[in-house]
């Protein structure tokens, strides 16, 4: 008989653990439930049954917010991938959402299924599904999760359909296949207009302007539809066709290009005639760490440069160690720069670069700056507090997120079907190790609020008369 290989056995080993972890999930104190198939007949009252199933409360303690659902009757769902999903977030979720207690499991459980009644089965009064929707597997089983990760008490826990992730991850990755047009919906007309388009793309080389009307996508007529929606249809495969017609000066112009990859840029800059470097990092994707430093190259290398304005204002955050790339290349190799804590401890993240910088900086942020530009915000200013940068941060208190996301995907790399699920697994600290989550990163001095004028924008103009005296008294 032919051995097993190594490979071979890990693989059956891996195989078999999974099987049983899934059963002891699935497991509970009675016999094992049977999946629920609603009839047709149940289906016209199903809101109101399971309300009262629900409201009844359960005899029997479960020890899986699955098993609590199947026993109040809910549409039948994947309950494999239900109870991989509870058991990542029982094992790694920043706070225990109480799996070992009988009593916070009912009560989890119980806020899953109101939910799920509430805000997904429910609209306007009467039921969102069609019966064929009740009895699709999938579907019921995204909007379980949906319920789920709504309920578990973490406010940045997210579950993602297939679909949402992948547009998720392109908005990180800051790079995706299209043609290079942005548009606007014009709500009183409803109609979709082409605003801009991207200088050296395929929109531009093929001859659509701004101000064209777009009429349809290929076969699919955009009326009725949202700027959303246009841009999932434009985009696609790099190197596959697309057809967009428009309609301008009252004729019908169908455009075809191919489709290639446009990076978003995430960073920006210009210098001033005096040596000031004004630049917009506007989101920490993927990306974002190889634009920067590219660009810090190309500034280093005029060497006009004699202080830098870092403008993170209404930058939601994004990947930490895009951040922690980036404040890599302001203080030397080895500097701590992030710590990431969870339920089992603390691990610090340090400076991977060689590269120092010496010239004066402010930072600009506002109340919309979160996450990982606060992580960089405050390390900006740990880092001058220690000595190893001359600093300031101008502006207003930042919004205070300092805990720390993962994305899961499921279940793992062996098996995916492109959903994935996002919760809170721990909190990050910037090189003083005070947590910012609640309370921002304060500016230096008195806070600087936007006047909402529209021609002066009073917080730049405070940041570059800063960043002005600083070079002066350097």
């Amino acid at each position: 008989m032919k051995k097993f290989s190594a490979t071979a056995k890990v693989v059956a080993l891996l195989l078999a653990l999974t099987f049983l972890l899934v059963v002891s999930l699935l497991s509970s104190p009675c016999a094992p439930l049977a999946d629920n198939v609603i009839t047709e007949e149940q289906y016209e009252n199903l809101i109101q049954d399971l309300s009262a199933n629900v409201d009844a409360g359960s005899s029997i303690d479960y020890n899986n917010v699955a098993s609590y659902l199947v026993h109040w009757g809910f549409p039948a769902f994947d309950r494999t991938k239900v109870a991989k999903i509870e058991q990542d977030y029982s094992e790694k979720l920043i706070d225990d959402p109480g799996y070992s207690n009988p009593d916070k499991l009912l009560a989890l459980a119980t806020n899953v299924a109101n939910y799920y009644i509430d805000n997904i089965l429910t609209r306007d009064g009467e039921i969102a599904f069609t019966y064929e929707q009740i009895i699709n597997k999938n579907l019921q089983t995204d909007a379980i999760l949906t319920a789920y990760a709504a309920s578990v008490g973490d406010k940045y826990s997210r579950y993602y359909t297939a679909e949402e992730f992948s547009r998720y991850i392109e908005e990180l990755s800051g790079a995706f296949a299209g043609i290079g047009v942005y548009a606007t919906l014009d709500r009183k007309a409803n109609t979709i207009t082409v605003s801009d388009v991207i200088e050296g793309l395929a929109a531009e080389a093929a001859g659509i302007l701004a101000g064209d009307m777009l009429i349809k996508v290929d076969d699919t007529l955009l009326a009725d539809t949202d700027v959303d929606t246009f841009m999932d249809l434009i985009k696609g495969e790099v190197g596959s066709s697309v057809t967009i017609t428009v309609l301008r000066d009252g004729e019908q112009i169908a455009f075809t290009m191919i489709r290639t990859m446009i990076e978003t840029p995430s960073v920006d800059y210009e210098i001033s005639e005096d040596g000031i470097v004004y630049m917009v990092i506007s989101a920490f994707n993927d990306n974002t760490d190889e634009q920067f430093i590219k660009m810090m190259n190309e500034i280093e290398a005029t060497g006009k440069a004699k202080g830098y304005v870092f403008d993170l204002r209404y930058n939601g955050g994004g990947y930490i160690d895009s951040a922690v790339n980036i404040l890599s290349y302001f203080v030397p190799r080895g500097t701590k720069i992030v710590s990431e804590g969870s339920r089992y401890g603390k691990v610090w993240h340090e400076s991977n670069s060689d590269h120092v910088i010496t010239e004066p900086i402010v930072v600009l942020c506002n109340e919309y700056s979160a996450s990982a530009a606060e992580l960089f915000t405050a390390a900006i200013r740990d880092f001058r507090n220690d000595g190893l940068l001359n600093a300031k941060i101008v502006g207003v208190t930042t919004y205070g997120k300092g805990k720390l996301q993962k994305i899961h995907v499921y279940p793992n790399s062996l098996f995916s079907d492109g959903t994935a699920y996002v919760f809170t697994t721990g909190l990050f600290n910037p090189p003083s190790d005070v947590n910012f989550d609640g309370e921002g990163v304060h500016p230096d001095g008195d806070e600087i609020p936007l006047i909402p004028d529209g021609n002066v924008d009073n917080q730049y103009e405070a940041a570059m008369s800063e960043i002005k005296n600083m070079i002066n008294n350097k």
